[in-house]
């Protein structure tokens, strides 16, 4: 492709795709002079086609060589300042210092070696983010306009995407932030009254974007994966309705108990109006207090370690919706506590429950104690599982089905 007077000036569509060569076939040119050439037609290319809008580089290979991140750095940063859409997988290093106030939908990846701010994007119009890679140098700041409001107007945005895929250490990044640093540690109120998809993952407990608080009307469907501290940014949605909500967070022991207690709640109490929502839970605790917990909208829940028998029975009664149940293991230190002479009902409307007792701590004698009583202490028992262990079911529905008339019709 050659810079010529016969330019394409009406393109404003461009989509490239990469596919991986064979090693052959890039062994027959240096490295040297295949990055000079890689260089040099992007940079044609930008002259030859100069008013490009819509930028689509996506790479159909896992790990993206250096020569194809060189080719999307230069498209990039080059339509950066003209672009109404912009969607690629591949990592790019940002230089661009302005996005186009027309920008509409943005899906962009960020090198691990970047070491500059997001350009500025206009909140009021963009209606598509998608924000992946390294999220060290990101913050709200990026989308507030200038002066002190800490309110962003969000005003067409229907779908947000933030994941941190790349944990490696970031370079030196002082003097390279966004120089009102203040501004960007303050906590703004996004306000997404046409939000209907969020997804946020791995976003770091220190990181810029926790301080903000997250307004909407109605979220279809909300993807959240990482620390618990990423609730915050739902700490004040009090008038928002959620129709499905999949979270899976961890609690580390230094961890401060109290506050996943309190972010939990807004999520899964009757702050935020849900029509499902499930939970997977890492919680790297030595112990419960069930108490501050009021989790009435949680439907499905996970549990990925150890928990008291007595007292994953108190936290049931702080789940009444709950339907589906899995835990990894039970533990009994008194097993006539759950003898089944003496079975107490169990309030909870878990009609689906999944147990894995595959630790080799737990006694055999411990695991078939506590799936007989918990068989026979759940009369909403619909159907049951479990691993790492025989149990013999078939025997067990025989000798009290007619006394718990519920185990009939179980499915194991």
């Amino acid at each position: 492709m050659c810079n010529s007077a016969n330019q394409w000036n009406s393109m404003h569509d461009l989509v490239v795709e990469f596919k991986k060569f064979s090693e052959a076939e890039v062994d027959k040119v240096s490295d040297d002079n295949c990055m000079l050439a890689t260089s040099t037609f992007a940079r044609n290319m930008v002259a030859s086609i100069p008013n490009i809008n819509k930028l689509n580089l996506d790479s159909y290979y896992s790990g993206c060589d250096a020569y194809t991140k060189r080719f999307c750095n230069i498209a990039f940063n080059s339509y950066a300042h003209q672009l109404k859409s912009y969607s690629s997988n591949v990592p790019v290093v940002l230089t661009a210092t302005t996005f186009s106030p027309e920008l509409i939908k943005l899906r962009i990846t960020i090198d691990w070696t970047n070491i500059s701010p997001l350009p500025k994007i206009n909140a009021s119009t963009i209606t598509i983010i998608s924000i992946k890679g390294c999220l060290g140098s990101l913050s709200w700041n990026n989308f507030a306009s200038k002066g002190e409001s800490t309110n962003i107007e969000f005003s067409n945005l229907k779908s947000i995407v933030v994941e941190h895929t790349d944990k490696r250490t970031l370079p030196d990044l002082a003097g390279h932030n966004n120089s009102n640093t203040n501004i960007a540690e303050r906590a703004f109120q996004l306000h997404m009254p046409s939000l209907t998809f969020i997804t946020l993952t791995d976003i770091d407990d220190d990181s810029k974007l926790l301080t903000a608080s997250i307004n909407f009307k109605h979220i279809s469907r909300a993807n959240i994966t990482g620390s618990y501290k990423i609730l915050k940014l739902f700490k004040h949605s009090h008038e928002g309705k959620m129709s499905y909500c999949d979270v899976e967070v961890s609690v580390s022991p230094d961890d401060d108990i109290n506050e996943f207690y309190e972010l939990t709640n807004i999520i899964f109490g009757s702050t935020i109006k849900l029509n499902r929502a499930s939970l997977i839970l890492n919680m790297d605790k030595s112990g419960w207090n069930t108490q501050p917990i009021l989790w009435a909208n949680l439907y499905d829940l996970e549990i990925k370690q150890s928990i008291q028998f007595d007292t994953l029975v108190e936290l049931l009664s702080k789940m009444p919706r709950m339907n589906e149940l899995t835990v990894n293991d039970i533990l009994c230190n008194d097993l006539s506590y759950i003898s089944i002479y003496r079975v107490k009902c169990i309030s909870t409307s878990v009609t689906k429950l999944k147990l894995d007792f595959t630790s080799k701590g737990i006694p055999k004698g411990t695991m078939n104690a506590v799936v007989k009583y918990l068989i026979l202490s759940m009369p909403s028992l619909k159907e049951m599982s479990w691993t790492g262990g025989h149990f013999d079911h078939v025997t067990f529905v025989e000798m009290y089905k007619s006394v718990y008339p519920h185990l009939a019709s179980m499915r194991f």
